[in-house]
């Protein structure tokens, strides 16, 4: 019997009305993983994923952690559909606008990381649709307009309800662009944004600067041309028409230091939705069947002694406090006894 489990339990259950909460995760052995099905993806509090991360002798051996206050991968999903929902539909449109000017964009970043890591799918905590657009290309499209500028451009054809900014060097956005602000194809990103069902969201295209025979995303981060071209039709979470890179996994692996996995009890990339509390833990739901297994976790177990501490003083300042009261009562009486 798992005695931390049973005392502790009052005061990290879930409560009611709210969505269950897991009860066990054993937690797998493999501390990177390329693709993992949402169903054996957590979040769980960053604090309490390092401790075991540190104190335990994962991945030797086996990691079964208290998930009471961790969210499934499902669930996280489901509460951030609407958001990943309009990321799809503006990176679909995206791909059709430029298409119809005749540039031709593909996923990168946490677009690609999500369409490799959940198979064509999204990363379940994803805020914004990521995508590139090669310059050399996009200097041929200014080019056939009489040098009119790819902002200009961008601008004419966008339908009511969709906007666009561009982002200059020193990361500033700029609503509603003109070639008078960037000419030709100089601009290192811009994004077109909309509001689908009631959630605003939007897509980024990056300039990529394609000379001799390498592709750059930024500075020092280059592939060959055949790591990149040619370009691979596929589609997004099944629905939207897009292009991802000839060779994936290489480009994820150089843009993200040769960990484009999943990184099994590690932070999630801090973001305005979920700050930097959570951790991504991969692994096995479990019932509370399996709770004397359980590694108590420290920072909690110190939580919870502090709140019991807490507890006996006032109780036992409650008790001493009747106590006076009660001698002090007994005392008026023999007084007015003796004085009677």
């Amino acid at each position: 019997m798992n005695l931390p489990w049973l005392l502790f339990s009052p005061f990290f259950a879930p409560e009611q009305g709210q969505v269950s909460r897991p009860q066990v995760i054993r937690v797998w052995n493999d501390t990177e993983l390329l693709r993992a099905d949402v169903d054996n993806i957590f979040l769980c509090p960053k604090q309490s994923v390092s401790f075991f991360r540190e104190a335990s002798g994962w991945p030797a051996t086996d990691l079964y952690i208290d998930a009471r206050r961790c969210q499934r991968g499902r669930d996280v999903w489901n509460s951030n559909g609407d958001r990943l929902a309009c990321v799809a539909k503006v990176t679909g449109f995206t791909a059709e606008l430029l298409a119809d000017i005749g540039l031709d964009d593909f996923l990168l970043d946490g677009s690609l990381l999500g369409w490799v890591r959940h198979k064509g799918g999204q990363i379940p905590w994803d805020l914004d649709g990521d995508t590139a657009v090669l310059r050399s290309q996009c200097e041929e499209v200014a080019g056939r307009s009489q040098g009119q500028a790819i902002c200009d451009i961008l601008r004419e054809k966008l339908p009511h309800g969709y906007f666009l900014y561009a982002i200059d060097e020193d990361e500033v956005v700029h609503p509603d662009p003109r070639g008078s602000d960037f000419a030709g194809c100089d601009v290192p990103e811009l994004r077109i944004g909309s509001t689908v069902n009631g959630e605003w969201c939007h897509t980024d295209i990056y300039m990529a600067s394609d000379v001799d025979d390498e592709i750059c995303f930024r500075e020092g981060v280059c592939f060959r041309r055949d790591q990149v071209l040619p370009l691979r039709n596929e589609s997004l979470v099944g629905r939207y028409p897009v292009k991802i890179p000839a060779q994936p996994e290489e480009i994820l692996s150089g843009l993200y230091k040769n960990h484009s996995g999943i990184m099994n009890l590690h932070g999630v990339p801090m973001n305005y939705a979920f700050q930097d509390d959570w951790a991504v833990v991969i692994g096995t739901e479990l019932d509370d069947s399996f709770s004397d297994r359980v590694t108590v976790d420290r920072p909690r177990l110190y939580e919870a002694l502090s709140l019991i501490c807490v507890a006996f003083v006032l109780c036992f300042g409650v008790a001493y406090l009747l106590r006076s009261k009660c001698r002090r009562q007994a005392g008026f009486v023999k007084i007015r006894q003796y004085t009677v």
